[in-house]
């Protein structure tokens, strides 16, 4: 399928330090979806370096991100409760309520700053599943693609720079439409 090419997409995932693994806080407790009907997403797990962040422990932080976007459009098109899973996955790969976070969505134009998990949420779930009218029109749920979900997210990293505690990756990475089977592109510089 032909490549589309969209604009680039900063953000930072958390890396926690081993010392606060037990604490499960973050974008999940924030927006408050966390319940007993939210289920773990296969193959999404924070990662938790046990000194300096390596270029293994950002390729993992990678491969749980893009389990979590295909996992949450299985939730979702199975019928389930996707924001519970979308919440989950947020709360294992994000560092709300650890740190601060620097979101800013890729298609967010008119709010593009997202420094809270709720309105990390919105984007991406939809301003309709989190009943936040500050997004309507704008929040159609990234992890959801508007409804065509995703089938695949492919990173290829051009360069990842460790620096002790902190980490930079930069490349691009493919998300293939689950329903058109399309393939677009995107550019990422992100801080770990």
């Amino acid at each position: 399928a032909p490549q589309k090419r969209i604009s680039p997409a900063p953000m930072l995932f958390a890396m926690r330090p081993a010392s606060k693994l037990p604490q499960r806080v973050g974008i999940a407790r924030a927006v408050r979806v966390l319940s007993t009907s939210a289920r773990p997403v296969p193959g999404v797990v924070g990662v938790a370096p046990r000194g300096d962040i390596t270029s293994e422990d950002v390729v993992a932080a990678q491969a749980a991100w893009s389990n979590a976007i295909t996992g949450i459009t299985k939730v979702y098109q199975e019928g389930g409760d996707f924001v519970a899973a979308a919440g989950y996955c947020a709360g294992e790969l994000y560092g709300y309520g650890h740190s601060n976070v620097l979101f800013k969505p890729t298609r967010a134009t008119n709010n593009p700053f997202r420094p809270t998990g709720e309105d990390a949420m919105a984007y991406f779930v939809g301003a309709e599943a989190m009943k936040n009218d500050k997004f309507k029109g704008e929040d159609g749920g990234f992890a959801i693609n508007g409804g065509q979900g995703w089938s695949e997210v492919v990173f290829r990293n051009h360069q990842i720079d460790c620096n002790g505690n902190t980490a930079i990756a930069m490349g691009d990475y493919l998300f293939t439409n689950a329903t058109t089977g399309d393939v677009g592109r995107v550019e990422y510089t992100f801080g770990y």
